[in-house]
């Protein structure tokens, strides 16, 4: 028993493959390399640049243009969600389930009762997974896993989002582990000193670690030792947290509340057409202005893509907003003119094409990070 349930498969960091060690960590075994994720990666891109090409944008100029990025393999080796859950998808029908989502929402309720976790921050991913029963930090830029108990759990998870984490629990039947100490990075799990409070100790010091080296900074996070209420330890995190990182002012708060009821009556048409589209497009731009290129839990950053101008624009959205917002701010971004077209959003893995533009970003799962296709109905 203690053969099979004492190694643990960590691979740990090299180059910007943080995604690959990611799924392998996740996955408990060398199930994947860059080439396998690279060529998932460049199927995405020729199915976006097919979809494009459908669309009589054929031109030299046009194909150069398309070949100028991947929005989903960087040159640095780092990859986008699409391709991490294309290959899951692939291989194991495992799916990945943002937790912000409605149908990932539950698990921040109660992470315990699920299988794994990956969390990603601007170019870096990593695991969280429970292997015999117990839950490790997989995080590849560390030597080793660190154990998270039950009660820890969630407030790892939590403190992860208040850094401004993305995470998605993954969600099917995971391959069985079959533990080959033998062979390269599989490490034996690790262990806690014995006896009452030095155990304690020990735990509380892999959480603090696992935080902040997670939350990319080396300032402590104090956690309260297990004897207090689970109330004390949520408010030392956060504490912690808000000390070691940026927090939004109580004003910037009140911007991103004033925004989220500018694009409701806008959709619930309480204020006149114009006057929605003006109010709405401010508050939009100030909360692109603010969020732009952050991955967090109240925003999605959308690449989106416009054949008939063969031009792209970054947009920053909150989840709350609808696609005919985003329209809104494609426009102010390309400087489009005024005019009565109709129009609509398609994108690759998975495929999606989308009319109905009353439906929000976050109705969609277009977050933290999407590449999309806005073309003419």
């Amino acid at each position: 028993f203690f053969f099979m349930a004492g190694f643990l498969y960590h691979e740990k960091q090299e180059s910007a493959l943080c995604g690959v060690h990611c799924l392998n960590n996740l996955l408990q075994g060398s199930y994947y390399n860059a080439s396998d994720l690279a060529e998932i990666a460049h199927s995405i891109d020729e199915n976006e640049q097919k979809l494009m090409m459908e669309a009589g944008l054929d031109g030299a100029d046009f194909l150069k243009f398309m070949a100028e990025e991947s929005g989903n393999v960087a040159d640095n080796g780092f990859f986008s969600v699409q391709v991490l859950g294309i290959a899951l998808k692939n291989a194991f029908d495992l799916h990945l389930i943002p937790v912000q989502s409605e149908a990932g929402s539950k698990a921040m309720e109660s992470p315990t009762s699920e299988e794994g976790f990956i969390c990603n921050l601007e170019e870096h991913w990593f695991a969280v997974r429970k292997v015999y029963g117990e839950w490790f930090n997989f995080d590849s830029t560390a030597k080793r896993p660190s154990r998270l108990s039950q009660f820890y759990l969630s407030a790892f998870l939590d403190t992860l989002v208040k850094g401004g984490y993305s995470i998605f629990v993954v969600r099917g039947e995971y391959p069985a582990v079959i533990p080959q100490p033998s062979q390269p990075n599989w490490v034996p799990v690790p262990t806690d000193n014995q006896g009452g409070s030095s155990s304690q100790l020990s735990e509380d010091e892999e959480l603090q670690k696992a935080i902040a080296a997670s939350l990319g900074t080396n300032i402590p996070v104090t956690v309260p030792s297990g004897d207090q209420e689970d109330q004390e330890l949520a408010r030392a995190i956060e504490a912690s947290l808000a000390g070691s990182s940026q927090v939004e002012s109580d004003n910037e708060m009140d911007d991103d509340e004033e925004l989220m009821a500018a694009i409701l009556l806008s959709q619930q048409g309480n204020i006149s057409g114009q006057d929605a589209n003006e109010e709405t497009l401010k508050r939009l731009i100030s909360f692109q202005e603010e969020n732009q290129g952050k991955s967090d839990s109240t925003g999605a950053n959308i690449l989106v893509e416009v054949p008939s101008l063969q031009k792209r624009t970054p947009c920053t959205v909150p989840a709350e907003a609808s696609l005919r917002d985003l329209l809104l701010l494609v426009k102010h971004n390309l400087k489009m003119p005024q005019s009565n077209k109709e129009y609509m959003f398609m994108t690759t893995m998975p495929q999606q094409q989308v009319s109905d533009l009353s439906q929000t970003v976050k109705d969609l799962q277009w977050f933290p990070r999407v590449k999309v296709i806005m073309r003419e109905k």
